[in-house]
């Protein structure tokens, strides 16, 4: 008797087993690793079968890649909801974002690693599509924050706001990573209390950076008024 074809049901039930797996090898293999080949010795699978599911290891990694970016976004945005001022909202957007990064560590690691392949690398490859794709979502996410920042420092010009943003990142990206490697609780015996210091202070610079950079504008745009 012929094998009754999946339904749709069960295909993403295997999918979902693949991106799994794919997920495994990447965090802790990395992606050099990344190989239908290893994939189908976790799933059970062959290697053959896989690619009646992903064309490519590459299609795997930049599904991994918009979905990790699409969680981002929804722990950004929901956090949002309870802030009353754009200020407000912004502090809530910085701690979301380091919860994020602790609590999904195999996700934030896939969206900010090294050894993986950027956009450009796919341009001209059949994964250009997918990759567009996957670069969109990371963008929605900056300029998402981007947005609450201007609304929060009303006539900062966008290219002060996008330099001082990406300044804030990179302290808060940085803590994380050290949490994340375990080397901050090789430092430190309370780590998530340091983080927490560390996110408050970075947060409190750049406000009063922010804030300096809003008045200088405002009263150059009223002398030219």
């Amino acid at each position: 008797m012929a094998k009754l074809p999946r339904t749709p049901e069960e295909i993403e039930q295997v999918k979902e087993k693949i991106l799994a797996a794919a997920l495994d090898v990447i965090t802790r293999e990395g992606y050099a690793n990344l190989s239908m080949r290893n994939i189908a010795k976790r799933t059970g699978m062959t290697a053959a079968n896989l690619y009646n599911y992903f064309p490519s290891k590459d299609a795997l990694y930049l599904t991994l890649l918009k979905r990790a970016f699409e969680k981002l976004y929804s722990a950004l945005s929901s956090l949002t909801l309870s802030g009353k001022t754009p200020l407000e909202k912004l502090l809530n957007v910085g701690e979301a974002y380091i919860n994020f990064a602790i609590k999904n560590k195999n996700y934030y690691e896939v969206m900010l690693m090294t050894s993986a392949p950027r956009y450009t690398d796919f341009v001209g490859t059949d994964a250009e599509k997918l990759a567009s794709e996957s670069k969109k979502t990371g963008l929605k996410v900056f300029n998402f924050i981007l947005k609450l920042l201007r609304e929060a420092f009303s006539g900062t010009p966008e290219q002060e706001a996008r330099i001082n943003l990406i300044r804030l990142w990179s302290t808060l990206h940085g803590i994380v990573s050290l949490y994340n490697y375990g080397i901050l609780s090789e430092l430190e015996n309370q780590p998530l209390d340091t983080i927490m210091k560390i996110r408050i202070e970075a947060f409190n610079e750049f406000r009063e950076k922010m804030e300096s950079l809003s008045k200088k504008y405002s009263k150059e745009f009223k002398k030219d008024s």
